[in-house]
């Protein structure tokens, strides 16, 4: 699958080229998009972003939820065929590169990034068909317990407890130096310096992208983007970025350049294990 140096050579100058139907979906939809105004519990008007929308979508108030769930949809059906367009591109660069380095598929090709057969791929299909029934089964459940008999996709995510938790970043902050010291003194010493020394964007902000990511580069800090949004979401989402940033920040501290990177696959460990610690100390309070 590897070319000529001749070839290598080209592909790469085309590089940017090829990432461009993704780059232009990410800046469309992070940052000349603006999404409607909207009501939240407490009827007050406010601007909707990819930040809060997971929270409205956890509101009580059925009313909100669906609201939110409206205008934002209604924002992509608005542009669909420019969506639809950065898709179709994105799906043939894939296709092509496949083709230039002849593997079968693009699916084999995205594959074999991390050395996984596409006999996995197959068996992780087949388990989730065999057990849809369950997830019909928690879907009855829920509208069982909500008292709704016409579920909808803004009902999904609404809590079925409860409680409410509700952290601001200081006490998330002091949360997760808590739990993430059972690793020792020098992991908890760079999770310290982590938050002392800025490594975090912790705001949402006009045009920065959603969700959360943990970045850098491999002679900087393992810098790290949050959209705060103060909600238990937000504080898993803490601990999760901050074992990819700690696995970064030790990897490239120890390794040379060439050992600098990982993949997804031992990524997800390091950023897994510390929501598994955050859950059993909730659950133990």
């Amino acid at each position: 699958h590897i070319l000529s140096q001749k070839e290598e050579k080209l592909l790469a100058a085309a590089g940017e080229i090829f990432e461009s139907p993704s780059e232009t979906f990410e800046i469309f939809d992070n940052a000349d998009i603006k999404l409607p105004m909207v009501k939240n519990e407490s009827d007050e008007m406010i601007q909707l972003t990819h930040g809060n929308y997971s929270s409205l979508m956890e509101s009580k108030n059925r009313g909100v939820r669906k609201a939110a769930y409206k205008a934002l949809y209604s924002n992509y059906e608005q542009y669909q065929h420019t969506y639809a367009k950065t898709l179709q591109t994105n799906v043939k660069v894939y296709n092509l590169n496949a083709q230039i380095r002849s593997y079968d598929s693009a699916r084999q090709a995205a594959l074999a990034n991390n050395f996984v057969p596409e006999k996995v791929y197959d068996v992780l299909m087949e388990a989730i068909h065999q057990h849809l029934p369950l997830l019909h089964r928690y879907i009855e459940l829920r509208k069982k317990i909500l008292g709704i008999t016409d579920l909808k996709m803004y009902d999904i995510y609404t809590p079925l407890s409860n409680l409410d938790y509700k952290f601001n970043y200081e006490d998330g902050v002091k949360k997760a130096e808590e739990v993430l010291a059972i690793f020792g003194k020098e992991y908890k010493g760079k999770v310290k310096a982590a938050f002392e020394q800025r490594w975090i964007d912790v705001e949402e902000n006009i045009g920065k992208r959603s969700g959360a990511y943990s970045g850098g580069s491999y002679d900087t800090n393992a810098f790290m983007l949050l959209n705060w949004q103060e909600t238990l979401d937000d504080l898993f989402t803490l601990v999760h970025e901050m074992g990819h940033s700690m696995h970064s920040a030790f990897t490239r501290e120890n390794q040379p350049y060439v050992y600098g990177d990982y993949p997804i696959f031992l990524a997800e460990i390091a950023s897994t294990t510390n929501e598994n610690i955050l859950t059993e100390t909730l659950l133990k309070e």
